[in-house]
């Protein structure tokens, strides 16, 4: 009997234990007691501890928005990232914040885990304040602004002022704890925008002399010379102008616009200055032919019909006077000078006779123009009558 008794007590402690256990799973108690009896005539409670059951929860990162540091609305907050942990239910969760560049965290509350309901931890995080100074170098810059207060990832804009035949040259970073920053900051430009970064700044602007060019064109039979072809701003420059032997100076012009031309020096040279040169200049320079010097060489080379080598020129204001040919540029001069025809129009005249010999003779023969002694006449009325 007496082994029946235990038996049977082992059974029912098992029992007992058994529905403990499931009631456990199902409810959630610090301590649970329950009755039984022992060997059927003692009663005895017997004490559970539960087994502690994990729970999720999540945790909640709020990145402060850029707002306007001189309104006073309420700040608005982005959700940027969701974390899910898990904790024994009844505990304290352990939550912690993140470090996020250009943010800081503020002060949070830890919550009770708990299976009735989802456990939230929300954090906020604050956007930082930075500063930019700015400074200049040298006399060249007038003022930049753009410094002052910035929030994190804010816009940034610097403006430069620059004087006058000045132009930007670079920045200088003198203070920046931020490597992608000081990398991708482009020196080279004066004026920019760009995010605050997560670090002050101290930039430094430099400007430099504005050099302009001077681009020289020649059209003709000469050259043009000068000790540079630069300038600073507001910077005179001189130059010399030298035509081939057989040309002269015809224009000079300076942007398009026709100056005035200068004497011609004792060396047969011309000098001319261009003032107050404040952008990039073209100075066009033309020639031509000095039609005195070369109708004398022309006509004293002329060959009339079958190789002969007599040219006559007829000159005179009444008696006129027969000249043989090749004589020399002077005396041609001195011939022109006695004539009573304007002398720009016989010059043209014996310009356009030039290669038109044959032309010339037969129109002599067909108008009965005798060439050796109305020379003169001759070459006026072809030129007239042709052009």
């Amino acid at each position: 009997m007496k082994q029946v008794g235990d038996r049977f007590k082992q059974l029912i402690y098992s029992i007992v234990v058994l529905i403990c256990f499931s009631l456990v799973m199902l409810v959630s108690k610090p301590i649970i007691e329950y009755d039984y009896f022992f060997q059927l005539t003692q009663k005895e409670t017997l004490k559970i501890y539960p087994m502690s059951s994990e729970h999720h929860y999540i945790v909640n990162h709020y990145l402060e928005e850029i707002y306007d540091l001189n309104s006073s609305e309420p700040h608005q907050y982005e959700l940027y990232t969701t974390d899910e942990l898990t904790g024994l239910d009844g505990s304290i969760t352990a939550a912690s914040a993140k470090s996020i560049k250009g943010f800081t965290a503020m002060a949070f509350n830890q919550e009770v885990i708990s299976n009735m309901d989802d456990t939230v931890v929300n954090i906020y995080y604050q956007r930082n304040l930075y500063t930019v100074t700015i400074d200049t170098a040298g006399t060249g810059i007038s003022e930049i602004t753009g410094g002052g207060e910035y929030l994190y990832g804010s816009t940034v804009d610097l403006i430069p002022t620059l004087r006058k035949g000045n132009e930007w040259y670079t920045w200088k970073i003198d203070e920046c704890n931020d490597t992608d920053f000081s990398q991708n900051f482009k020196l080279n430009l004066g004026q920019q925008s760009f995010a605050m970064p997560a670090t002050d700044l101290v930039l430094t602007g430099y400007a430099q002399p504005t050099v302009f060019l001077i681009t020289v064109k020649i059209i003709g039979n000469g050259s043009v010379t000068s000790d540079s072809i630069t300038a600073y701003y507001a910077e005179g420059k001189d130059f010399k102008i030298t035509p081939d032997q057989g040309y002269k100076l015809r224009s000079i012009s300076r942007d398009n616009v026709v100056l005035k031309l200068p004497e011609i020096e004792p060396d047969g040279t011309y000098q001319i200055r261009l003032y107050s040169i404040i952008s990039n200049t073209e100075l066009v320079v033309e020639f031509e032919k000095d039609l005195v010097e070369d109708n004398s060489n022309w006509v004293d080379m002329m060959v009339w019909g079958g190789g002969g080598a007599i040219a006559v020129l007829l000159f005179g204001a009444s008696t006129g006077i027969l000249i043989a040919a090749f004589r020399r540029k002077k005396t041609l001069q001195k011939i022109i000078k006695m004539n009573s025809a304007p002398e720009k129009h016989l010059l043209n005249a014996l310009e356009y006779a030039k290669g038109r010999e044959l032309e010339l003779i037969q129109f002599c023969k067909m108008n009965q123009i005798d060439i050796k002694k109305q020379y003169k006449e001759a070459v006026l009325r072809f030129y007239d009558e042709n052009v």
